[in-house]
């Protein structure tokens, strides 16, 4: 027999042997009967392309004409049993139900196809007379799915909103590191309506299964810890701290240090007009200017631009960002700005250099660029560890497999 089992130990979906038949079972009482007598080939292949029918792993049964007789999705003993045969070089014998089934109705072993091979295999088979699929999944899935999909992605909008207006609601002098938040935030959010969807699967299962037996089913057989899932889970967690380290360098050393540099300038510039600038009268106006977009698109971008008169000259420069902002733009304002006599291009608003150039985003900045880079090292650290032990695991289970 060759199947999967739920988790009150029935198999609903199963190929089994019935005297000289092949026989499936699936859901809503399917029996479907093959004379073994009629199989030719057992495949058993991932799904890869649409030329293959049908999205999805599945197993085929071939008549000698090489015609399809059965078509049954899943992944029936695949990952195990390409496993195994990659141990005992690729012979066409593994210790799998599948495999024991065949040998007994007399039929040759299956097939465990890989890419390479199903490309090198016909587009599609033709369906022989009588063909038929089985069943594995219960009536209303797809309703359910389409049910689950709608619930996470309503739950995955809220929370990457939540998550957008947290982030924006926290004050500048946090820095640039509140883009970080909100992407966290975001990628938690999606975590969370993934995970929500699965424990609503849970749950439903927790109540048929309940009423099934009459009775309320034991809690931890459905909602308990599963080495299953943590197998399953365990390298998307590895894959999301490698990412959380590239996340960690540019929001940590990389602003960090742009923002020093930055600083460093602005500190250099305000220093400058303090000891060797002239006040004048002048105006912030917009200086925009034009550029056209991948679509054809008429784009305008806005610059703060300073204009003032020095001895008898006008002078039109860009006003500097010192502190990560310009000064508002009003071009019916009159405002005082401060310039170097020796450049007079060299220039700012008054109120942009009465404080410190680093209050505020700046200072965010540097501080949270220098925890984050803290941060890094025990992370890498961490992810090189679990890189580590699940190569020496993967070693260790092909040589029990050896042996």
């Amino acid at each position: 027999m060759s199947g999967a089992a739920d988790l009150l130990g029935r198999m609903p979906v199963r190929l089994c042997a019935g005297g000289d038949d092949l026989v499936g079972y699936g859901f809503a009482g399917q029996r479907i009967a093959i004379p073994a007598a009629e199989i030719a080939a057992v495949l058993v292949h991932r799904g890869w392309g649409k030329q293959w029918g049908r999205s999805g792993p599945a197993l085929l049964l071939l008549d000698k004409s090489g015609r399809l007789l059965l078509r049954a999705p899943g992944v029936w003993n695949w990952r195990s049993a390409r496993r195994l045969t990659t141990i005992v070089n690729s012979s066409p014998w593994v210790d799998t139900d599948l495999n024991r089934l065949c040998e007994n109705l007399h039929i040759g072993p299956p097939q465990y196809l890989r890419s390479r091979e199903v490309r090198q295999r016909k587009p599609r088979y033709p369906r022989a007379p009588g063909y038929r699929r089985l069943q594995v999944r219960p009536p209303g899935h797809r309703l359910l799915r389409l049910a689950l999909v709608a619930f996470g992605v309503v739950l995955t909008g809220f929370g990457i909103a939540a998550s957008v207006l947290l982030a924006s609601a926290l004050p500048p002098a946090v820095g640039d590191v509140r883009n970080m938040i909100g992407l966290a935030g975001s990628v938690a959010a999606i975590w969370a309506a993934i995970w929500l969807c699965a424990m609503t699967i849970l749950g439903l299962r927790w109540l048929v299964a309940s009423r099934s037996v009459g009775t309320i089913a034991p809690l931890d057989r459905f909602f308990g810890a599963d080495a299953r899932r943590w197998r399953k889970a365990r390298p998307w967690l590895t894959r999301m701290m490698v990412l959380a380290i590239l996340v960690l360098i540019v929001w940590g050393p990389g602003i960090g240090l742009a923002s020093l540099t930055h600083g460093f300038a602005d500190q250099g510039l305000v220093s400058r007009l303090r000891q060797h600038g002239v006040s004048t009268q002048g105006l912030v106006i917009d200086v925009p200017t034009y550029s056209t977009d991948s679509d054809g698109n008429e784009q305008v971008t806005d610059h703060a631009t300073l204009l003032f008169d020095t001895t008898g000259n006008t002078e039109q420069t860009p006003d500097p960002d010192i502190a990560g902002w310009t000064w508002p733009m009003d071009a019916n304002q009159l405002v005082t700005i401060v310039y170097d006599p020796a450049e007079p291009a060299t220039a700012a608003v008054s109120g942009q250099i009465s404080g410190s150039p680093w209050h505020g985003t700046p200072t965010g900045n540097v501080i949270s660029g220098a925890v984050l880079t803290a941060a890094l090292v025990p992370l890498t650290w961490a992810t090189i560890r679990r890189i580590r032990a699940a190569r020496r695991e993967s070693r260790e289970g092909l040589l029990e497999g050896l042996a």
